[in-house]
């Protein structure tokens, strides 16, 4: 995938503007572990520095999935400070885009069943790796009155339920990026104008 997904994108590219970020998502654990995805990580980061070498590579925390053959090999704090370590170890510029959302599902959090002490212990967990995020993905959940919460729909006020734990959450998440550095916002919201 290494190659051919540099190929592709130089391709597309071609005498056009460089993309100034690619994000990647993660493989499963059933094909590949840390150690397999840097070595062939590192030919995708060659290939693309190449001929674009201010494009920043990043990659997301992903949890979930309908493949049912592995789960996602970065999905939890620790994958992403052992992921953060091997970056470091190699020299590569790979970062990290951190989707909040992910994390707390990761941990069995979301809609009714956060507490400030859940909030605030899964937030400053990410400290260690805080100088490897250079984005964020941030989006809700909604029940439409079906008992089941759509991702990617409605906003912080339907994910958290109480304005009290959407608070704590945004000041959690004031501290943890409060250190002098830009980073890209995403929000992804796919139900309306009003929600994003």
């Amino acid at each position: 995938w290494a190659e051919e997904f540099s190929d592709f994108i130089i391709k597309l590219v071609g005498n056009n503007r460089p993309p100034k970020i690619i994000e990647i998502h993660p493989p499963f654990n059933d094909y590949c572990n840390l150690n397999d995805f840097i070595e062939i990580y590192k030919v995708f980061e060659d290939r693309i520095s190449e001929t674009n070498p201010e494009t920043e590579i990043l990659i997301e925390n992903r949890y979930g999935a309908l493949y049912r053959g592995g789960k996602f090999l970065v999905s939890s704090v620790s994958d992403l400070e052992k992921l953060c370590d091997l970056i470091n170890k190699n020299g590569l510029k790979l970062r990290v885009v951190l989707d909040f959302i992910q994390i707390f599902s990761r941990y069995n959090l979301g809609p009714g069943k956060f507490d400030t002490d859940k909030i605030s212990s899964t937030m400053r967990s990410i400290y260690p790796i805080r100088e490897a995020i250079r984005g964020v993905h941030l989006w809700g959940k909604k029940d439409y009155g079906k008992g089941r919460y759509d991702s990617h729909k409605g906003d912080l006020n339907t994910y958290f339920v109480q304005k009290d734990l959407k608070d704590a959450f945004l000041d959690e998440l004031y501290k943890l990026l409060d250190d002098g550095n830009p980073r890209y916002f995403v929000p992804e919201v796919n139900s309306s104008d009003q929600d994003l």
